[in-house]
């Protein structure tokens, strides 16, 4: 698991076009879909707080991230007394003191997990703290968007607060996306550098299904990204919608 120590500190100004507005729409219409109740959610690896911002005019939310690093931005930028809670823990052994509504891990968080044992960790422990008929809403990023998007491919970011190289491989024996941050800040006259090395893991449908069966989840949906279209050969990312039955 990554702890972002450096990421952190300029992680909103790279994922500055991230489509936040569009994945809260998303949730917003599962919800409507499947008439799911919110008075208590569950955001999994929050990061900075960006999306927990939109989940605050749903209900109460709780969230939580591994990188205390994240969750110090997320406590600067959030203000919410009564409404929310921030806890650092892991995904996978996560145990808290109410059960929830709707529980959300997106970004592609679930990626960084290595290996099928830990993603069956974090089912167990979705399971034990989704209510009945509650919603589980996650993503993933797909195998074809590292071989087609992310592989031997690097994006620069040139900012007057940050400048980032960010170089791509994929080992396709492992099914692992290595992806290499060098980030130059300015320090006075001078630029301090810091890397961060990261690590994402591809996953088949079949494999996430079978966790899913496994758990006693029911999948409603699996879509191509945020969009209301099932998921294809080519989608860059999977969005699941699944309920824990009643």
């Amino acid at each position: 698991m990554n702890n972002y120590k450096n990421f952190a500190q300029v992680y909103d100004l790279l994922m500055i076009d991230y489509p936040y507005d569009e994945v809260y729409q998303w949730i917003v219409n599962k919800l409507r879909e499947h008439h799911g109740s919110t008075e208590h959610i569950l955001e999994m690896a929050c990061g900075t707080g960006s999306l927990t911002s939109y989940l605050l005019s749903l209900g109460k939310v709780d969230a939580f991230d591994g990188s205390e690093d994240m969750l110090a931005m997320a406590q600067h930028k959030l203000s919410a007394p009564g409404a929310l809670r921030l806890f650092q823990m892991d995904m996978r052994t996560f145990q808290l003191d109410r059960r929830y509504d709707l529980i959300l891990c997106l970004c592609d968080s679930l990626n960084y997990l290595s290996t099928i044992e830990e993603l069956n960790q974090v089912f167990q422990s979705v399971f034990q703290a989704l209510n009945p008929g509650g919603l589980w809403l996650f993503d993933f990023n797909t195998e074809y968007n590292f071989k087609n998007y992310f592989k031997d491919h690097n994006f620069i970011f040139d900012l007057d607060e940050v400048y980032c190289v960010w170089d791509n491989f994929y080992d396709e024996e492992n099914k692992a996306n290595h992806y290499q941050l060098d980030i130059f800040q300015p320090d006075g006259n001078y630029y301090k550098r810091s890397s961060e090395h990261h690590i994402e893991y591809a996953y088949t449908t079949d494999e996430i299904q079978k966790l899913i069966d496994k758990h006693g989840f029911k999948c409603l949906s699996i879509n191509d990204g945020y969009t209301n279209n099932k998921a294809n050969s080519s989608s860059l990312r999977t969005t699941w919608t699944v309920v824990k039955e009643k």
